[in-house]
């Protein structure tokens, strides 16, 4: 009689560990499964067995499409130690730009990136760009809530200064003094 194996037996667990690997780098890449099974040559129903509460055992079509067409590091994929993309496998051992990610042309001249470099950066940027756009959309929202606060103040402060100068200048600057000691600017 063929018993399915435990849940929590070993090989079990190292099986679910290597799909969560997989399915972290789906993600990491930004891929519906859709996309992502098709580019290693396999069906989305075939993926999804892999995947989902069937939780089949990753075969070698998987594990070398995954190792092939998205560059992962085959150990990290199996053992989930070292670097996740091949290329910073490589990038680890021999500095951010290294030797065995730079080469000269003819011998001289600047080094340039080798092209499993230039992907690496390419990709960390790509990972980062939506980080900025996010922090700009944010500072953009603060700029402009903080807008009729400021104005109000600049208003305020306008008419106080008309109807008493010298005290008025001399609060400004006590208050001045105090954010600059509070938020340390010269």
């Amino acid at each position: 009689m063929n018993a399915k194996p435990a849940e929590s037996s070993p090989k079990s667990q190292l099986y679910g560990d290597i799909i969560e690997r997989i399915e972290y780098v789906r993600k990491l890449r930004g891929l519906n499964k859709s996309k992502f099974s098709a580019a290693i040559g396999m069906k989305p129903q075939t993926y999804n067995n892999f995947i989902g509460a069937q939780g089949s055992k990753p075969n070698v079509e998987l594990i070398y499409g995954v190792v092939s067409v998205y560059e992962v590091n085959p150990y990290w994929l199996l053992q989930g130690e070292g670097a996740i993309f091949s290329s910073e496998a490589a990038t680890q051992s021999q500095g951010m730009f290294g030797e065995a990610m730079m080469v000269h042309e003819g011998g001289r001249g600047e080094p340039r990136l080798t092209p499993e470099a230039y992907r690496e950066l390419r990709r960390k940027l790509e990972e980062v760009d939506p980080l900025v756009q996010e922090l700009e959309e944010r500072l953009r929202e603060v700029e402009i809530s903080q807008r009729p606060m400021l104005k109000s103040l600049v208003g305020l402060l306008s008419r106080y200064m008309q109807a008493d100068p010298n005290a008025a200048t001399k609060e400004i600057k006590t208050f001045l003094e105090r954010l600059r000691k509070k938020f340390d600017v010269e």
